[in-house]
């Protein structure tokens, strides 16, 4: 017996990956945003394009250091605005 699995996976950099969803989201079932560093513009600017869309799973991989937040690396809003979704 052949199993067959198609998986399609795409690395993208930057804020490519707002352009990407908006205009690709359709026949997706999950979306998967693996970065070290969160922005609030970018996170919310996700959920705006995935607001009414309720069969699409968003999952956040990512890494959670205070320095980060002290840096400017990650903003701190960004996870208030993920936890509170």
């Amino acid at each position: 017996m052949e199993w067959e699995v198609k998986m399609k996976h795409k690395i993208i950099l930057g804020n490519e990956i707002i352009k990407i969803i908006k205009n690709h989201y359709k026949g997706i079932n999950e979306v998967y945003i693996c970065s070290p560093f969160l922005s609030f513009y970018a996170i919310k600017c996700i959920f705006d394009i995935l607001k009414n869309k309720t069969n699409i799973t968003l999952n956040v991989i990512t890494k959670y250091e205070p320095l980060d937040f002290l840096l400017g690396s990650s903003e701190l809003n960004a996870f208030e605005y993920i936890f509170s979704k």
